[in-house]
């Protein structure tokens, strides 16, 4: 039942970050912060993260590592790649090396369960506040729902399974545009489930995955957009499995499945 916001602090100012084992976070309200509404490290086990809202945090709505989380009935909007703090850091705010991102959900680790999450209305361009005050900008993030990628540090993904979420993401911005599940690096045994997702891009596996499960998830595109597609999984190495999806409104070459090659 916490209000929580961070010290306008560059770098290191998250909502909550926990290390621990058996944590619950629960019934919150996060918003504002300079980095992620809130961070599981590598060495948290156990955790329940439920029913909290995130409004405006940066990076991402919830970066989960470790192991044995659940992750359920939290709500996501309005993540922000540059509050002022960031685009202002001589690291953070320069072109050649920027990372910077806005996104839903990011995911390390092992036998995790995402369950009936919400994130919308992650937009491109200026973003506002109360009163019509800025509070931040999103330059070219390419906003995701789900995404992981090879770092050991982190942990790289596994046993993982989304059930029954829901990503709005629409639009896109100096080039970039959002997508449903981006994933990399060897991530494994993933499963997706019972989900809802309305993006410009479905899921893109960028590099090599394996054992990817999307079973009865609705897939819908930008029907505006004529670069809009479904799933690219073509660097899935193998034991990737596509099967009961709905697929509406996807354009391009890619269409609603691309499988392997160009």
């Amino acid at each position: 039942g916490f209000d929580v916001t961070s010290p306008r602090t560059v770098n290191n100012s998250y909502g909550i970050r926990a290390y621990n084992k058996a944590c619950t976070i629960e019934n919150n309200y996060i918003h504002d912060t300079v980095r992620d509404g809130i961070l599981l490290e590598r060495a948290s086990s156990g955790c329940t993260v439920k029913n909290n809202k995130l409004l405006h945090v940066s990076q991402a709505g919830m970066d989960v590592r470790g192991s044995n989380h659940i992750i359920e009935s939290n709500e996501i909007s309005g993540t922000i790649q540059y509050p002022p703090e960031l685009k202002a850091d001589s690291y953070w705010g320069n072109t050649t090396q920027r990372v910077a991102d806005a996104d839903c959900f990011r995911f390390f680790g092992v036998d995790h369960v995402f369950k009936n999450n919400y994130c919308h209305d992650i937009t491109y361009g200026i973003q506002y506040g109360d009163q019509g005050v800025v509070i931040g900008e999103n330059i070219d993030p390419h906003n995701d729902g789900f995404q992981t990628w090879g770092d050991a540090s982190l942990g790289i993904a596994h046993d993982i399974v989304f059930d029954g979420n829901t990503i709005i993401l629409q639009g896109s911005g100096g080039g970039f545009t959002n997508k449903s599940i981006q994933m990399a690096g060897g991530a494994y045994n993933i499963t997706f489930k019972n989900n809802v997702f309305r993006t410009t891009l479905g899921a893109l596996f960028t590099s090599a995955v394996s054992n990817i499960i999307l079973d009865h998830n609705t897939w819908v595109g930008d029907k505006t957009n004529s670069g809009t597609w479904g799933v690219d999984s073509a660097l899935c190495t193998t034991g990737c499995v596509v099967t009961n999806n709905i697929f509406a409104y996807h354009r391009n070459g890619v269409g609603y499945l691309r499988t392997s090659g160009a």
